[in-house]
């Protein structure tokens, strides 16, 4: 667990220790970026891949990543 919060650290994620574990210092992910990787996705078409799929389960993810707000 701690080595893949030290990997988090080194990677620029804004990561901090709370009395209740480690949680996220405010938005991995700026809305402007979000709507960036959504436009590549679907505006590339792939053969095989459902982008309308990747793009909805993506949304989800980056949706968290922005969300997520330090508590306190």
């Amino acid at each position: 667990m701690g080595r893949n919060i030290r990997d988090l650290v080194a990677l620029g994620y804004p990561i901090v220790k709370t009395p209740k574990g480690f949680y996220m210092d405010g938005k991995a992910f700026s809305r402007a970026e979000i709507d960036f990787i959504m436009e590549l996705i679907q505006t590339n078409e792939r053969e095989g891949i459902d982008t309308r799929a990747l793009a909805k389960r993506l949304r989800s993810v980056l949706d968290r990543y922005y969300i997520r707000r330090k508590r306190g």
